[in-house]
């Protein structure tokens, strides 16, 4: 299985800290941690017969409601002949990072057009989707971090409370999506608080 040692010795780093820690914001991000990487495995359906927060008392397994971050919402301006924005998603993987991606116009060849994030030139990636640029990882403190991604006379701004933001305004999220949205933003206001 992907990673089950590191899962191990982070859920183990993470229960040791919780019981032995006399720094009650560090107890809070391992507790954050483990919420966010059980709401992840559920999310993916991956190892979930050995959540990471098995461990926890059911009163520290509740996450955070009446979450708003309004103030994070994405925006997508400008024009640019032969290409558009398509859409832009949070990359929940072994790190947090944004990506964003473009459709190409017939006619039209990648090279024709510079891409930035925060005005950092970058070279464009693609996969089955299509056309994308992404950030690198994102650390958890600054989970509220927003972005500037441009091609030409696009820009889109766009961070990871974008995401949260976007699910949890849309109707048709699903219980275990916003459940991971949920925790994610736990997860960032621990690491804020501890870490600042």
């Amino acid at each position: 299985a992907i990673g089950s040692a590191l899962e191990y010795s982070i859920v183990t780093y993470c229960m040791n800290r919780i019981n032995k820690s006399t720094n009650p914001a560090q107890v809070a991000l391992c507790k954050a941690l483990l919420n966010y990487a059980a709401a992840a495995q559920i999310s993916l359906n991956y190892n979930t017969e050995h959540l990471a927060n098995a461990q926890l008392a059911e009163a520290d397994k509740i996450l955070p409601d009446n979450i708003d971050v309004s103030g994070y919402a994405a925006s997508n301006v400008g024009s640019e002949t032969g290409i558009k924005t398509k859409s832009a998603t949070l990359m929940l993987e072994s790190e947090v990072s944004v990506r964003v991606y473009f459709t190409l116009e017939a006619g039209y060849d990648i090279s024709d057009f510079t891409f930035t994030i925060d005005g950092k030139v970058v070279e464009p990636q693609k996969n089955n989707t299509g056309w994308f640029i992404e950030t690198d990882g994102i650390a958890a403190k600054n989970l509220d971090q927003m972005m500037e991604f441009s091609v030409g006379g696009i820009t889109v701004t766009y961070g990871p409370m974008s995401y949260v933001n976007s699910k949890l305004t849309n109707s048709k999220t699903n219980a275990d999506t916003l459940n991971l949205v949920k925790a994610l933003y736990a997860y960032w206001q621990a690491a804020e608080a501890l870490l600042g």
